[in-house]
């Protein structure tokens, strides 16, 4: 079981095949972790893509295997930083990237922290919200109740701490203005319930220079296609 340690941060994370990196985010609110794929998602990506890509899927921080310490000003930009510090532990100065559910802010957190690092992204069910802030879901409470080994942790922390996740609306983590600039390719699976959202997917579509849209490809033949059309996707974007 690999570990990448830097600071006081703990980060569980394995590999899958060989050939372009890509780099997974997990759905499963911020028990995002990489059992998810195969207990939540509808594709998983380690299974399907493997035989081409070399992928790497991670437990974020608190969740799963993965640790750190929490503070006040916890942010997205903290996660950014394990997604960086593991792509530097690894050496790779490339990659695509696949997130579902909360796995699409931090898709667009870190094509905004390090935009030339990241060519190309999947983004599956984004989550995200238009609208005023209405308070932590469910799947935040019951990750808040399950934290472990934190005597730092008091409830005042967890409330700032959603604050300063889930104010923002659309997809929380980066602007409209950063979505509308970015030229990065993305493939956006458009969401269709609450917590992935219709009008978010349609609104990063609609913001998105480069864009490819796949609408009702959850099951059966459609769910199929979709998948051989994130293959073609992730190798029409692949650097020469």
């Amino acid at each position: 079981m690999p570990y990448m340690n830097y600071a006081d941060v703990t980060i569980h994370y394995e590999e899958y095949g060989s050939g372009y990196p890509v780099l997974l985010f997990a759905p499963g609110s911020l028990n995002s972790s990489i059992l998810a794929w195969s207990k939540l998602a509808q594709i998983n990506p380690i299974t399907e893509f493997a035989d081409e890509f070399r992928i790497i899927a991670m437990d974020q921080r608190n969740a799963g295997a993965s640790f750190a310490p929490m503070t006040m000003q916890d942010s997205w930009e903290h996660y950014t930083r394990d997604h960086i510090a593991l792509l530097d532990h690894l050496g790779i100065a490339r990659c695509h990237v696949v997130g579902q559910c909360i796995g699409a802010p931090m898709c667009f957190s870190l094509m905004q922290a390090q935009p030339a690092r990241v060519s190309a992204a999947v983004m599956i069910q984004p989550s995200g919200r238009m609208g005023p802030f209405p308070g932590p879901s469910i799947y935040f409470e019951k990750w808040a109740n399950g934290l472990k080994n934190h005597p730092e942790v008091t409830p005042e922390l967890i409330r700032q701490f959603a604050l300063n996740l889930y104010t923002p609306d659309f997809v929380w983590s980066v602007t409209r203005d950063f979505v509308r600039d970015s030229t990065i390719p993305v493939m956006v699976m458009r969401g269709n319930d609450p917590y992935h959202p219709a009008d978010v997917s349609a609104l990063i579509v609609e913001l998105t220079q480069n864009v490819e849209d796949l609408k009702d490809w959850e099951e059966g033949a459609a769910r199929d296609a979709a998948i051989v059309k994130m293959r073609a996707f992730m190798q029409r974007h692949k650097p020469a």
